[in-house]
């Protein structure tokens, strides 16, 4: 069987295992707003450049959590 990575989240007071390709660590990052064809996507709470020069989608946990709960 293949091993699956799970990331155990809580907000708001709800907790959810997000299954995840690799961790890669934490980061301090600049969120920038998404442009207008991805606004509309709740689950995405911006994006990022990392430092490797990768851009990068940030999630909102939270609504993610909120989303799977209804």
């Amino acid at each position: 069987p293949a091993t699956v990575q799970v990331v155990v989240c809580e907000a708001e007071g709800l907790k959810a295992g997000l299954i995840v390709d690799s961790i890669l660590g934490q980061t301090e990052v600049v969120l920038k707003p998404l442009d207008e064809i991805l606004s509309g996507i709740e689950e995405y709470a911006g994006a990022t450049v990392l430092g490797d020069g990768t851009p990068s989608l940030v999630l909102d946990v939270a609504k993610v959590i909120r989303t799977a709960q209804e």
